[in-house]
């Protein structure tokens, strides 16, 4: 019994309180053999006294035993009921996690939001396990068809497959404690090669992830933050590029004003006021794509398709456009401030406008040669007169007061034999 005892404080008062009871049964034997506890003391015995005082401190040691043990109770029950709690939880966790690969859709879409709720409550142990679960899900969906495809395979038609809507959803949700989390870890989530065609995830979280090949057809990520993520080869093409039609237009006579614009929108991938700040986006494709107010700045983008894009207040200052391809596009309201313009296709660019800004002048983007600037307004003038034999009752081009018109240049280091005089805004001829 000794040993149960393991505290040296709880001995110690053991040890008193046997010490008292041998004592209070011994107490004939000590009066006997100590004179001092039989001379009285006013009226009382010494013995009298003594044995008084070991009443009362045989007392407080069973009061203070007392609470040690209820003590000790509440601490092996609430030791007890917080395993218990663990166990229910890893087992629900266990359970949701083993339903994610359910034939049934709703029981994978219930198992996606009661991971998202069993992490919450404890997200360092289980973050990182739920991101690996929910991304394998996106990549690699039960053997399903992928998406609602029309009768004729349209891979842009139907909408993505509602589990793993529900999966981008959640990881789309991630705050920054989660991201620390991941950051501490040395993990980025893996969306590899993954089909997002109809995404809709406007002011979604997908800062650094990891989505190199994946295809974005006709997603709606409006507002979303795509910063520091790896976006090489990535598709964002609107789905009409990918058809190979016409760029939309409301310029239509028919049906309503309404359906026109929807069907625009269905159309058009759409990534306004997206935040792309310092991913690298190696040969993504951006065709078509609705990107007004967009921000690229320090991204990485060599052979980054962005034709027939809307580009109106698109960040682009100090990004790598390197063989980039920015034609049929407006450059007007771009900010440029210290991008490597360096070979980039500019056939058809609307460029009016482009060095008026004090902060392109005073930080002009590199690489940008004089024969890229006659590439654009050549390529814009024959559009311009094209369209001009077509319609003759428009006004004359606005080409002819473009506010680029002929750039003083400064020589050239290169020797490859073409014209790479290198653009700047010093003065007009």
């Amino acid at each position: 019994m000794w040993g149960m005892i393991k505290r040296p404080w709880a001995r110690s008062f053991a040890a008193i309180g046997v010490l008292a009871v041998l004592a209070w049964w011994k107490w004939d034997w000590l009066v006997s053999a100590w004179p001092w506890l039989g001379y009285k003391n006013g009226g009382e015995t010494n013995s009298t006294t003594l044995r008084n005082l070991l009443l009362v401190l045989l007392a407080l040691i069973g009061i203070i035993l007392t609470i040690w043990r209820i003590n000790v109770a509440e601490r092996t029950l609430s030791h007890s009921e917080k395993r218990d709690r663990t166990d229910r939880h890893h087992s629900r966790y266990a359970d949701a996690s083993a339903r994610l690969s359910s034939e049934s859709v709703s029981a994978r879409m219930g198992a996606v939001y009661e991971l998202q709720a069993l992490t919450a409550q404890d997200p360092e142990l289980l973050h990182i396990r739920t991101m690996k679960l929910l991304c394998v899900l996106v990549r690699y969906p039960p053997p399903e068809a992928r998406l609602d495809e029309s009768p004729d395979d349209d891979p842009c038609s139907g909408s993505l497959r509602p589990d793993v809507q529900a999966a981008m959803e959640v990881i789309g949700s991630r705050t920054a404690e989660c991201i620390k989390l991941e950051d501490d870890a040395g993990y980025m989530p893996d969306l590899r090669r993954a089909n997002l065609v109809r995404l809709e995830l406007r002011e979604g979280n997908l800062s650094r992830i990891d989505m190199r090949g994946s295809v974005f057809w006709g997603a709606d990520l409006m507002r979303a933050d795509l910063s520091g993520s790896e976006l090489q080869y990535a598709d964002f093409s609107s789905p009409w590029v990918v058809r190979g039609e016409e760029p939309p237009t409301i310029a239509t006579t028919q049906g309503t004003w309404i359906e026109t614009l929807n069907a625009q929108a269905l159309s058009t991938t759409r990534l306004a006021g997206a935040n792309f700040s310092g991913s690298r986006m190696l040969l993504a494709k951006f065709a078509g794509v609705d990107l007004q107010g967009a921000a690229m700045s320090d991204a990485n983008l060599p052979n980054t398709r962005f034709d027939s894009a809307t580009l109106y207040g698109v960040d682009f200052s100090n990004s790598e456009l390197l063989e980039a391809d920015l034609s049929n596009t407006s450059l007007t309201s771009v900010t440029l401030t210290g991008a490597n313009l360096h070979r980039t296709n500019l056939t058809s660019t609307d460029l009016s406008g482009f060095f008026s800004k004090g902060a392109t002048e005073t930080f002009p983007p590199t690489g940008l040669t004089q024969a890229q600037l006659d590439q654009s307004m050549r390529s814009r003038g024959q559009a311009t007169q094209a369209r001009r034999e077509q319609r003759p009752e428009l006004e004359p081009s606005a080409m002819s007061d473009l506010s680029i018109r002929r750039i003083v240049v400064g020589e050239s280091s290169r020797g490859d034999g073409e014209d790479s005089s290198v653009a700047t805004p010093q003065s007009r001829v």
